[in-house]
């Protein structure tokens, strides 16, 4: 990947370093720059702009390539920036590592905001030397100048803190609000969020510019081949909001919360969090004014290496699956209390592995609307989820979880999903409705199996329900059939498919728990509880 955000910039009014090394030695937790209640202006759309703080081994407008420099923070804080209400603008990021290296040694926030009001942070706008937007992040990290190039020098942001740490700031970026680049390394040993929201909004991208919160792609470094990591010891954000009379806190996500590597070439990515079992991204509390808003899936992740082998007998013939593993989380990737958030997808798998140990969406007191199919495997995909016995994939407690079109999972393009455990649990007067689709649906050479749990299991509190609906008419050379053997329930047999690409074995309870106040309600011409095609293949198994 590039990133051409820089195009006919002329940059002033920015702290920076190239080719020498400024080591703090301060014992103390003050943050290295402290503004407080200051407006700092590094964009006026009309003369000039630049990034807030730069630390490159290119020297000043021309470019020039000279040496890595190196920022070393060993205050007790670890800050390099304390920001108390006023205002920051920048044309391009607040932080900007091109080639060198960041470090922190202190266990605080690299940059907090904060304040009575909070500031206001606007990073990215109109690049007055090109009539076009440019490309603001709180956070740009990037190594080699596109993918799969050599560059001279490795590029890191090494912390032993948080990234951020804000309360009741409004943040404002143009592009990712985290981007980590062809190579580049972004590593944090807390087990603190890497990003600590409370009463914060944060908007990023814009209508032609692709904005997730975290953006993780590409391949490059001295070799061309080093992919751009993010290593972790805990979750990757945590966003609160105190109360419903908040006037900040609202997320306006322009892409997904995390996206990592790309379909592309060269475009690999890798986040990991070493073994943390905690959720990966938590959010809690909301606004009334309406919920979190992500466009697109909150976690889109893609590779590009494939494999012809795997050794699951169950496993599509012929095997053509995704071997790069772009996620590497031990816990739930999301969970919500007391919260709503809308989103495009849950989580879109594009040629990868996704190896699952908890609970991908896990709800309390609240609600998640996906527009499309929420766990949606692409092309060539494999998730494994292999879960503590009595869990599930999807955990909703006082919860509802809405499809506006599609199922909770698509399997497709060739692609593998293998479930040990449950696939949806509702408890404490929950709902999962699923608005026109179906529970899953398998298609394109693909297998869905699920063994050691049922597809659903009811809890004992309060009355919880399962609505599928589809009022599609039904497809030419579909079937509705309820007499697969060991399943009762409907299912739609798509483009020729029959009974025989169903296996259901002995003893197999579809749904755990039905009662009058559990119940599964399928309405429609084409409602079913999941959808195969002649290509493909369920196996359902005690």
């Amino acid at each position: 990947m590039a990133d051409s955000s820089r195009s006919g910039g002329r940059r002033s009014a920015r702290v920076k370093m190239a080719a020498f090394t400024v080591v703090d030695p301060s014992s103390v937790a003050a943050a290295l720059i402290q503004l407080s209640g200051s407006t700092f202006i590094a964009q006026d759309n009309v003369r000039s702009g630049s990034d807030f703080f730069g630390v490159s081994n290119a020297c000043c407008a021309s470019g020039e390539l000279i040496a890595p420099a190196s920022l070393s923070l060993t205050n007790a804080g670890g800050s390099l920036l304390s920001v108390t209400n006023g205002s920051i603008k920048t044309l391009f990021s607040l932080l900007d590592v091109q080639r060198s290296s960041v470090t922190s040694s202190g266990t605080g926030p690299l940059i907090q905001f904060g304040g009575t009001t909070g500031p206001t942070i606007t990073l990215g706008g109109l690049n007055p030397f090109t009539n076009t937007t440019a490309i603001g992040r709180l956070l740009t990290l990037i190594d080699s100048a596109s993918s799969g190039v050599v560059a001279p020098s490795p590029a890191s942001v090494s912390l032993a803190g948080p990234l951020l740490v804000s309360n009741k700031a409004n943040i404002t970026s143009t592009g990712s609000l985290i981007g980590v680049f062809n190579g580049a390394t972004l590593s944090s040993t807390t087990a603190a969020p890497l990003l600590s929201l409370t009463d914060t909004t944060v908007t990023t991208g814009t209508p032609s510019i692709f904005g997730p919160l975290v953006q993780v792609v590409g391949a490059g470094g001295t070799s061309a081949t080093t992919v751009a990591t993010m290593s972790l010891a805990g979750p990757l954000l945590s966003a609160t909001i105190s109360s419903l009379n908040a006037t900040n806190g609202s997320l306006n996500i322009g892409g997904p919360l995390l996206s990592v590597g790309s379909a592309t070439p060269h475009d690999n990515g890798v986040v990991t969090t070493n073994g943390n079992t905690g959720s990966l991204i938590l959010l809690t509390g909301s606004l009334s004014a309406g919920p979190h808003r992500v466009n697109g899936a909150m976690f889109d992740l893609a590779g590009t290496a494939t494999t012809t082998v795997d050794p699951d007998p169950d496993a599509p013939t012929p095997t053509l699956l995704g071997t790069d593993r772009p996620l590497r989380h031990g816990g739930a990737l999301f969970e919500g209390t007391s919260t709503s958030l809308s989103t495009t997808q849950v989580v879109k798998l594009d040629t990868a592995l996704l190896e699952a140990t908890a609970p991908i969406i896990k709800l309390l007191n609240s609600t998640l609307t996906s527009s499309a199919d929420a766990l949606n495997l692409s092309q060539k995909a494999k998730l494994t989820a292999t879960l503590v016995p009595g869990d599930a994939l999807v955990k909703l407690n006082a919860s509802t979880l809405n499809i506006n079109s599609g199922s909770l999972v698509n399997v497709a393009g060739g692609s593998f999903m293998s479930v040990r455990g449950n696939l949806v649990s509702l408890d404490n007067n929950s709902t999962l409705n699923i608005l026109a689709g179906s529970l899953f649906s398998v298609s394109n050479g693909s297998v869905f199996r699920l063994t050691g749990g049922s597809l659903g299991v009811f809890g004992s509190t309060g009355t919880n329900t399962i609505n599928i609906t589809n009022t599609a008419a039904l497809c030419n050379g579909c079937s509705i059939v309820t007499n697969i053997t060991n399943f009762n329930f409907p299912v739609l047999l798509k483009a020729g498919a029959s009974t025989s690409n169903v296996s259901v074995g002995l003893g197999f309870t579809p749904f755990a728990g039905l009662s009058s106040s559990n119940r599964v309600n399928i309405s429609g011409a084409s409602g079913a509880v999941f959808v195969v095609d002649a290509t493909s293949k369920v196996k359902l198994g005690p």
